[in-house]
């Protein structure tokens, strides 16, 4: 895979680290949708690999997207969860209110 950058008149090729393409295949669908939650000890989100915005304060306890369960504690208002993707929001453990899933 490559990226074309202009040079005058003249279009070369820039190939992208092995780094770089794993960052860009991590974030291709990121924020392009979403959807208001509530937690579900059963099932999954919609689509995995989720980042979450806490519209009202609490506990939020998910499943990581490599599968790990954890709950955040103490989560403030208005706060965006960049960088932490997550599979599940449990309703059992998460008092938090107002999330949005944004994929």
């Amino acid at each position: 895979m490559a990226t074309r950058a202009k040079a005058g008149n003249k279009t070369k090729q820039k190939a992208l680290t092995d780094n770089q393409l794993k960052h860009r295949e991590l974030h291709k669908n990121q924020g392009g949708y979403g959807e208001e939650i509530t937690g579900d000890d059963s099932s999954d989100l919609i689509v995995k690999k989720a980042e979450l915005y806490i519209g009202t304060k609490g506990h939020v306890k998910v499943t990581l997207h490599g599968g790990t369960v954890v709950t955040l504690k103490n989560v403030p208002s208005g706060t965006f969860l960049r960088g932490i993707y997550v599979n599940k929001v449990f309703a059992t453990g998460t008092t938090a209110r107002d999330i949005v899933a944004i994929y």
